[in-house]
């Protein structure tokens, strides 16, 4: 019965053991999902790094943005003067210009390789147009064989298949039966040269912006959250662009502001001036006037929101000029630079070099295009078209490639993972196995001393045993008590094992026999008993009791009574 205990303790002890591993095991493997699905979450807004590079007509710049909206600060950020406006059809020059914007990025110690990139204003066809309402299925057929855009934005003898076209469903109006369409296009021959320089740097183009809405990021970057409802209007002020965007909610409306040629010949001949006036601007601004009171009558009719403010985006020196005169021409708008810096952190290396721009609004278009991300898992299906807008050839083909690239990295980290939470579970389990084994081994090595203490107290009692035969001649001389004792610690002797010490032996009233000593085995105790039990000269055998110690040894004690009957002298029965 003691034995059938002490089995089934150890198999409860086991049983114990493996439930807190299996137990720990599924909380691991819980945390590891909760973890799966947090970067399930995340990763499912696009996370590709990108640079920015803008080409001006007298600068080239370079940025880059760490952060998220709300929270953005430049990481990187360098400009280079060019020599003269950049020709694109010279081929010579796009190399140049390669070579220029891979030194740029060596001396800003960038090294991203994926660009976003916008290309002119002037350069695009951009309208808000209104189709019949369409499924997804529909407005694709519709697309390709280009017969939608003939349609519906009568262009005249326009050939689409030589544009890049980026188009997105901005709104659906189901009581009309209608659908509006932001269309936004660009020749492919102009990209292709922008392209074509950042290649040949060595970069990878994965976005192709249009500049007046990497202005309307950059005015975004600004805007608190009771803002971003309002509706924007910027006006851009160039030797190479002059035009102004108004855009409420997902519809824009660009209107050219006209320049002679003889003002542009001033804008570029005085760009650097601080005290410039420019005589035209006062008839510049009464078309800038004159677009504005057109849209905020048409949308007084709408009951929609008014043009409130207007940013200046211009490359000049003397922007305080520009903006006392258009503050005196435009009372009932607010006037001021567009500036991307206001809620920008701005490390202490970058202040000197932005401030050494002829104005804050210079660096908007690059800051502005900075905050734009590849659009990977259709994040921004979700946000406003304008902030997607992506004139890059084949750029479906370039999103499952990145797709494809983020998702064996999202595999690398899960991997990563799963073997870091197993090394931690089995160093857990070695840690614990390897303790175990010291204790045993302790317990082994304690167990053995006393049990070689205890035989050679045994085999001095022999000996005696021995030394008395030897004097006397005969067993037959000895007491009757003296023999018994002998025979006693004869069969004690070739009945205890190795795993088993004894501490003390004594006896009573010559005939009441009691064992108490320690194991390291519940089974080697119950071995030693069936062992003394085979000798008839030992009756009534009980074991009184085994328990643990705090150095995990089992402690037992056992008693017996002797008979009188003969045994052999060598032990045997």
């Amino acid at each position: 019965m003691s034995y059938l205990y002490l089995h089934y303790k150890n198999i409860n002890h086991i049983i114990a053991i493996f439930i807190y591993y299996v137990h720990l095991f599924v909380i691991l493997i819980v945390m590891f999902s909760f973890l799966k699905e947090k970067i399930k979450f995340n990763t499912s807004a696009p996370k590709e790094e990108v640079i920015a590079v803008e080409l001006l007509a007298d600068k080239l710049l370079v940025a880059q943005l760490t952060g998220s909206t709300g929270n953005w600060k430049i990481s990187k950020f360098d400009y280079t003067i060019l020599d003269s406006i950049p020709n694109l059809d010279d081929e010579s020059i796009r190399r140049s210009l390669s070579r220029t914007l891979e030194n740029l990025l060596i001396k800003s110690k960038i090294t991203t390789k994926n660009v976003a990139i916008s290309v002119p204003t002037k350069n695009a066809i951009i309208r808000t147009v209104q189709a019949p309402l369409m499924t997804d299925e529909e407005l694709e057929e519709a697309i390709k064989t280009n017969s939608l855009w003939e349609n519906i934005l009568n262009l005249g003898s326009i050939n689409f298949d030589e544009y890049i076209i980026y188009h997105q469903v901005v709104r659906k109006i189901t009581n009309q039966n209608l659908m509006e369409i932001l269309f936004v296009g660009s020749p492919q021959k102009d990209i292709d040269k922008y392209i074509d320089i950042l290649e040949n740097a060595e970069l990878s183009p994965v976005v192709v912006d249009v500049r007046c809405f990497a202005l309307k990021s950059a005015a975004d970057i600004n805007k608190s959250k009771r803002d971003l409802n309002k509706v924007d209007a910027i006006l851009n002020i160039s030797s190479d662009e002059n035009y102004l965007m108004i855009i409420r909610d997902n519809s824009q409306f660009i209107t050219e502001i006209f320049t002679s040629p003889k003002d542009i010949t001033e804008l570029k001949k005085n760009e650097n001036s601080p005290d410039s006036k420019f005589e035209f601007l006062e008839r510049y601004f009464l078309q800038v006037q004159e677009a504005i009171n057109q849209f905020n009558t048409n949308s007084k009719k709408d009951g929609e929101k008014l043009v409130e403010k207007l940013e200046i985006v211009s490359p000049l020196n003397s922007v305080s000029n520009i903006i006392s005169i258009a503050t005196k021409i435009l009372p009932q708008v607010e006037v001021k630079v567009l500036s991307a810096l206001h809620k920008m952190i701005i490390p202490d290396q970058f202040k000197e070099k932005i401030s050494s721009l002829n104005n804050t609004s210079v660096s908007s278009g690059v800051l502005g295009l900075a905050t734009r991300k590849l659009d990977v898992f259709g994040y921004y299906k979700f946000v406003a078209a304008v902030k997607n807008i992506n004139l890059l050839p084949n750029r479906e083909k370039v999103i499952e490639k990145k797709k494809a690239q983020f998702k064996a990295k999202k595999f690398v980290l899960y991997v990563s993972l799963f073997t870091i939470i197993i090394s931690i579970f089995f160093v857990r389990f070695i840690n614990n196995t390897l303790q175990e084994n010291k204790t045993t081994k302790i317990s082994y090595n304690e167990i053995k001393s006393k049990h070689e203490k205890a035989f050679s107290e045994l085999k001095k009692l022999i000996k005696e045993k021995r030394s008395i035969e030897t004097s006397t001649g005969s067993m037959n001389t000895n007491s009757s008590n003296q023999l018994d004792t002998l025979k006693v610690l004869n069969a004690i002797k070739y009945s205890i094992n190795k795993n088993v010490a004894i501490e003390s032996i004594s006896i009573k009233e010559g005939e009441n026999v009691i064992i108490e000593g320690q194991s390291n085995s519940d089974i080697m105790i119950i071995k030693f008993i069936d062992k003394l039990k085979e000798y008839k000269m030992i009756s009534g055998l009980e074991l009184n009791y085994v328990q643990e110690n705090d150095n995990g040894l089992k402690e037992y004690k056992m008693q017996f009574l002797i008979k009188n009957i003969e045994i052999e002298k060598d032990g045997n029965k």
